[in-house]
């Protein structure tokens, strides 16, 4: 099977549908599941979702390794020209400076509620943090940052350029993140938007996802409390 060049994008429009598609599946199977089964049972959330972000990282690498040959290296994991530490300091700092300015802009420019937890029960407490953290720090990002940037911004990228494609992707990371309850919340839309730009900035200037889902991680962790 014929092998591709970094700068070629071999999947197309058609291949980020049918991934989206399978996530989606994946989401509706877990959650009757869990409804039937469970009840909405707030330790059976968290590991759904750990199941529904272990799909989102596992099921675009394997069809489009499948389908095309690909390696880690040609979806974005591919190692940087950097150290290991400036990788990481990049990515922590970066991360931090996002929080800061996201929080800076719900305080002191929008009238934004605290969103809650979710957490219930003292006895069940520890593992829910785990639960949450393993699924929104450590997995939503690898999983996002893949899709997000490595694939959908790669095929954009290479279709409108640069700024078109970091533009278009962070739009698609937005919508994607909207649900009813945010549809008219200005700052949650504008807030996604900038945090896409970002991570699309990240990914294009150091070739490499790492830097955007450390990036992206530690803004996760930061507002997960």
């Amino acid at each position: 099977m014929q092998n591709y060049k970094a700068h070629y994008i071999p999947w197309t429009f058609k291949d980020i549908l049918i991934i989206i598609f399978f996530n989606l599946i994946s989401i509706f199977l877990t959650r009757v599941i869990n409804f039937f089964l469970f009840n909405q049972n707030e330790i059976a959330i968290r590991i759904e979702d750990v199941i529904v972000q272990c799909s989102m990282i596992s099921l675009p690498y394997v069809w489009l390794k499948k389908k095309y040959n690909l390696s880690r290296k040609e979806i974005g994991l591919s190692k940087s020209n950097l150290n290991f530490s400036i990788i990481v300091m990049i990515g922590v700092l970066s991360g931090i400076a996002i929080f800061v300015f996201s929080y800076s802009m719900r305080h002191f420019f929008f009238k934004q509620l605290t969103v809650q937890n979710g957490f219930t029960g003292a006895s069940d407490f520890l593992l829910q943090l785990c639960l949450g953290i393993i699924s929104s720090v450590i997995l939503a990002p690898i999983a996002e940052e893949i899709f997000h940037r490595g694939i959908v911004y790669g095929f954009l990228k290479m279709k409108y350029g640069v700024l078109g494609g970091i533009i278009l992707q962070a739009v698609i990371f937005t919508l994607m993140h909207l649900n009813v309850i945010f549809l008219l919340n200005y700052f949650r839309i504008l807030s996604l938007f900038i945090h896409g730009v970002i991570y699309g900035l990240l990914y294009e200037k150091k070739k490499s996802l790492y830097p955007s889902m450390i990036s992206h991680g530690i803004y996760n962790f930061l507002s997960f409390f």
